[in-house]
């Protein structure tokens, strides 16, 4: 959250699903006192609502349901809001839920295990 605001985003969210993690995150957040704005949301990131969301970055959060889980709230909100979008997973233990996301483009693989992709162009603004 702290590097995407060092970074320029307009807004960063967090969710967290430990309370004392959410915690901490919002204490960093606070010491970092950028321009942009950090949320923490403690929650479960399956049932979080990412309308707003254009890069969704995962650091080996959950277990595969979940991935699919969240893979698909993402994709609904698409379907509502069609904006651009891409996911950045870190330690990706589970990216095979997202590689068979046929609205999914897979884009990069490193070899530090960040795999990224981003929406299908049927999900950009200019397509719809």
């Amino acid at each position: 959250m702290c590097l995407a605001a060092l970074l320029g985003v307009r807004k960063a969210i967090g969710v967290e699903l430990v309370s004392h993690l959410a915690s901490d995150a919002r204490r960093n957040a606070e010491r970092l006192a950028g321009s942009c704005p950090i949320e923490i949301v403690t929650g479960d990131a399956a049932l979080f609502d990412p309308v707003d969301g254009t890069v969704f970055f995962l650091f080996d959060p959950f277990g595969a349901a979940t991935c699919a889980l969240v893979a698909e709230n993402i994709r609904r909100s698409l379907l509502r809001r069609p904006r651009h979008i891409r996911i950045v997973y870190v330690k990706p233990l589970y990216s095979h839920v997202f590689d068979k996301q046929d609205w999914l483009i897979p884009m990069a693989r490193s070899r530090r295990d960040v795999r990224v992709w981003e929406s299908a162009s049927r999900f950009s603004e200019s397509c719809v």
